[in-house]
């Protein structure tokens, strides 16, 4: 048996000709896959009707606006159906391809109506794609759930103990309906967006929720939590602005829904998130738990317990 590299021209093989070869390669198989991406999410993204939730503001305002630039029909659920958010959706409702209903998730009554104005809109969908397929045949029809999770499921972080409870179990149950509902066909996705705080609203009525639970206390809280309570919601209060709805500016994010909603073959699992996080998620999985909870108050930078007290003693 020769040797292998016998075929290979001699040019190829030199000091300037290799490093050619591997960045021809390399860009072959680079602008290949962005074929494929591209080709994937172009068959894919006719006539789909997408129904998205919390479009008040944030990521799901942006993920509503965005699929619907892209041509797609878009049913944007939202809690305040007279809000900003709602009120700019709205308005490119005369294309007939954007739907805004209103869904409380906390109250069963709203859940059972949205799901009926969804099962119309989609019945009335379903006729005009039918009528569709007379001079285009070919329509694809799958289904699919993507769910947002976050790094706090996978990392909790002090402050945020119950939103990490809530994120870790809406992964498991994620996790477990994408096996379940495997045999019937149906795609189920977690996306985990990275860190957005200041161009969202998920922290707009800080302020109001930190009187309530002020005023909620007995005086022996009050003593025992001392200055440490107003400083540590002092440290959140500049985060506690109610922010105008707007298009999240980070492509990158949005490809990421693009491909998870659309394309043939999506990943279980997406994420996107700062170098930094990356950087902090290795640490946090590799290091002893004493030097991971110093990186963790490290990386979290709140207000020490003893910061006040031994200021004031």
């Amino acid at each position: 048996m020769g040797n292998i590299f016998s075929a290979i021209p001699d040019w190829m093989m030199s000091q300037q000709g290799f490093p050619t070869v591997v960045g021809f390669v390399a860009g072959a198989l680079a602008c290949g896959s962005y074929l494929y991406w591209c080709r994937a999410l172009e068959v894919a993204s006719a006539r789909h009707m997408v129904v998205v939730t919390g479009c008040d503001s944030g990521l799901g305002f942006s993920v509503a606006l965005h699929l619907h630039s892209m041509g797609l029909t878009v049913v944007a659920a939202c809690l305040d159906a007279h809000g900003p958010g709602a009120t700019k959706l709205k308005a490119l409702a005369g294309l007939d391809r954007m739907h805004v209903l209103r869904l409380d998730i906390r109250d069963g009554a709203s859940i059972e109506e949205a799901v009926h104005e969804v099962h119309i809109l989609l019945q009335r969908h379903r006729e005009l794609q039918l009528k569709a397929l007379v001079n285009n045949a070919g329509v694809m029809v799958f289904g699919r759930i993507v769910t947002v999770t976050s790094h706090c499921a996978s990392q909790a972080l002090p402050g945020l103990s119950v939103y990490g409870a809530t994120k870790a179990a809406l992964k498991a149950w994620s996790d477990a309906l994408r096996v379940e509902q495997a045999k019937y066909g149906v795609k189920v996705i977690t996306l985990v967006p990275g860190s957005f705080v200041m161009q969202s609203n998920i922290l707009a009525h800080h302020d109001q929720h930190t009187k309530e639970m002020h005023d909620s206390m007995t005086p022996a809280d009050k003593l025992f939590f001392g200055d440490y309570f107003q400083r540590f919601n002092s440290y959140l209060s500049s985060l506690s602005e109610v922010r105008e709805p707007t298009l999240i500016d980070d492509s990158t994010l949005l490809k990421k829904f693009e491909h998870a909603i659309l394309a043939h073959r999506p990943y279980a699992h997406y994420q996107h998130a700062p170098y930094r996080y990356v950087f902090y998620h290795f640490l946090l999985n590799t290091m002893p738990v004493w030097i991971r909870d110093k990186l963790v108050v490290r990386f979290v930078a709140m207000p020490g317990w003893q910061d006040g007290r031994a200021s004031s003693r």
